[in-house]
């Protein structure tokens, strides 16, 4: 549709400027014809008058008879020549054989005084059939008559009484290297104006047709062509933002259904191969996903690792740096684990180590950390605590533990721990990291004092 919006004015606007180049064409073709037969009779009737002399019909006196004798009673004045028989007979075939083609409204052969020796024109009036109702004198004025002298065809305009525009073109009639006279043709403007309009109805008609035929053709390709091609455009640009389950189906140009047959197998290897490298990429974000869980996560346990324990440890030491909080860690074991794996068996350890577990982390605050450090040693790190605080909390974690009894595969056991607990209040010229060391190195000694003490206790 674009197309017929933008082209067909233009095509238009060429097509009616052809037109008007092949009228003016049309009008000049036809001139210069006339201007051809103009000369051509110019010729033909001084080689007539010619052969006249030469074969003795005619004498040069007669040829060149200015005596022009009046009719009598002729109104307008008719004249009377000595050589009108002859012009008669020759020179009205002359004269014919022009008249029958279609644009020639007369021609006629004028003497050089401007009188018209023959009858079969328009100019003619009264009873032709009088031979001597021949001549009629059809210019006056010297002016013109001087124009006939002139080598090449000349051309003048002039309307008829009937109000008929005529082009009159005449050329020099010589006889024996004399000046005769001229042979006029005129022409009909009009008739040649009716020529060009049915040319260009013609034309037009043509033009119409073929826009016609492009208008439908232009429809056709929108529907055959142009309207898969967008089928196509938009599939592609679907595939492009990542949509690779689009298929198109075009079943009406075999050509653009190979195209689309093609892009369908690319899309289905595209949505295949973008399917299994999702598949893989979440495989691998899983894996990924269970693989940190294992860095940060005890398995047993499902507190943090050891590993996680240093590296937040580090950035709380940091914090506590920047703002002047306080730090406190609690480090804390079993008493007795061993014990209870070599008599009830390692799974009732685990067992054991899971239920403590659970049992402490409901004491503690969202943002604590439980960490297990190793076998049944495990690090609390309790942010914004002084020593005081940090004990009280450790106290109520040891009667929590102390006070319960685990059911381990039929047994009932009671288990208790040994605490050690210390607080980050003086910030040393050291590492954040040699201070986790240190702070780590501390609650472990202490937890070993307590150990000494007689165990279940908090040091």
């Amino acid at each position: 549709m674009l197309f017929l919006i933008v082209f067909f004015p233009i095509i238009i606007g060429f097509a009616v400027l052809n037109i008007n180049r092949e009228s003016e064409t049309i009008r000049e073709d036809r001139i210069r014809q006339c201007e051809t037969m103009a000369e051509i009779g110019a010729v033909t009737v001084g080689q007539v008058l010619e052969s006249a002399i030469d074969e003795g019909i005619l004498s040069e006196e007669q040829v060149f008879d200015t005596s022009y004798v009046p009719i009598p009673n002729s109104n307008p004045p008719r004249y009377h020549t000595a050589y009108d028989e002859f012009t008669d007979r020759r020179l009205q075939r002359v004269l014919d054989g022009y008249l029958n083609t279609e644009m020639i409204v007369f021609a006629v052969a004028v003497d050089r005084y401007g009188y018209i020796p023959t009858h079969n024109t328009i100019y003619t009036q009264g009873n032709v059939d009088d031979p001597r109702n021949r001549t009629k004198q059809m210019f006056e004025d010297k002016a013109r008559l001087s124009l006939e002298t002139v080598e090449k065809p000349q051309r003048e305009a002039y309307r008829q009484d009937s109000g008929e525009t005529l082009w009159d073109i005449f050329a020099p009639i010589y006889v024996r290297d004399i000046h005769w006279g001229a042979f006029h043709v005129g022409i009909s403007i009009e008739q040649i104006d009716r020529e060009i309009a049915a040319a260009r109805n013609s034309s037009l008609l043509g033009l119409g047709f073929i826009l016609l035929v492009l208008v439908i053709t232009v429809l056709l390709a929108a529907s055959t062509v142009v309207r898969p091609i967008e089928i196509l455009r938009r599939a592609v640009e679907k595939t492009g933002n990542g949509d690779f389950s689009h298929r198109v189906s075009i079943g009406y140009c075999t050509e653009l259904q190979s195209l689309s047959k093609s892009f369908n197998q690319m899309a289905e290897k595209l949505d295949h191969k973008t399917k299994t490298e999702w598949m893989q990429k979440a495989a691998l974000k899983e894996a990924n996903t269970k693989l940190q869980q294992m860095v940060v996560t005890d398995e047993l346990t499902s507190v943090h690792s050891r590993k996680y324990l240093f590296v937040r440890l580090i950035e709380e030491i940091a914090a506590a740096q920047r703002t002047g909080n306080k730090l406190s860690v609690i480090f804390f074991d079993i008493d007795g684990f061993k014990h209870i794996n070599d008599r009830y068996g390692h799974r009732a350890g685990d067992m054991i180590l899971v239920h403590v577990v659970n049992r402490i982390r409901a004491l503690l605050r969202p943002y604590d950390v439980l960490a297990r450090y190793g076998g049944d040693e495990f690090v609390i790190l309790i942010p914004g605590t002084t020593q005081a605080q940090v004990r009280e909390a450790a106290e109520r974690i040891r009667e929590q533990v102390s006070g319960s009894v685990f059911e381990v595969e039929g047994n009932r056991l009671k288990v208790t721990l040994s605490i050690g607990t210390t607080t980050l209040d003086r910030f040393d010229d050291e590492s954040p990291e040699k201070t986790a060391d240190r702070l780590l190195s501390e609650a472990d000694e202490r937890l070993y004092q307590a150990k000494r003490r007689g165990r279940n206790c908090v040091v």
